[in-house]
């Protein structure tokens, strides 16, 4: 897996430890919950770990490309409709959306903000944006078994985002946002996918306050 500082939130306890530490008593805490909620052996809660680790850092990386990528509008939009598919649970899951210049949030569907993401740059005359992850924070809360017998569990990364007028500075933040998934599971609480139900704003401050956030964390 990625290392990365993974908060879990289990028992009304915040646990902190880098993945991959097993020796970690509070990844062993951590481990024990995901045994308890699913009823399962421990290899089998490390592997829906590392399942939500590998989630996390594919949805990352999706977004980062529709943002990113020089590739052609074209080709960006035909890669929406496999992303969706891959991550969330339809079209028109929705997605917050909210800036340092605002005080309120606006709701998208997940198809909506993926094609104003495309054309982000066409929208505002950016030359140059850039959307990316904290690579070091991922906040995991407790599992909810769902009305119909699924689970669902909330995430949490931090959003980076700047943008360019030629070689001047225009715009940036940091987003705290929070990814309530659904885990589909069998009759047997073994995991079949993992889906994105939707996407909340915590909060949006400054890069200058997300960096003193970021160092100050432990």
């Amino acid at each position: 897996m990625t290392k990365k500082y993974i908060l879990f939130l289990c028992f009304g306890l915040t646990i902190s430890f880098a993945t991959g530490q097993s020796s970690n008593p509070e990844y062993d805490k951590a481990v024990q919950h995901v045994m308890s909620t699913l009823n399962c052996k421990r290899p089998y809660a490390e592997w829906v770990m590392s399942k939500i680790d590998e989630f996390s850092n594919q949805i990352q990386s999706d977004f980062e490309y529709i943002a990113n990528s020089n590739d052609t509008y074209s080709k960006k939009i035909a890669y929406i409709p496999a992303m969706i598919s891959r991550n969330f649970v339809s079209a028109s899951a929705l997605i917050g959306v909210s800036s340092t210049s605002r005080s309120y949030i606006s709701n998208y569907s997940i198809n909506q903000y993926l094609y104003r993401l495309v054309k982000i740059k066409e929208r505002y005359g950016y030359t140059k944006v850039e959307l990316l992850f904290s690579p070091d924070y991922l906040g995991i809360g407790q599992f909810y078994k769902t009305p119909d017998n699924n689970y669902e569990l909330s995430i949490t990364m931090w959003q980076i985002f700047r943008s360019w007028y030629g070689d001047s500075p225009a715009y940036s933040d940091a987003t705290r946002k929070k990814f309530r998934l659904i885990f589909y599971v069998d009759h047997k609480n073994r995991l079949k996918t993992i889906k994105v139900d939707r996407v909340f704003v915590s909060e949006t401050v400054n890069i200058n306050k997300f960096k003193y956030h970021s160092k100050n964390k432990n």
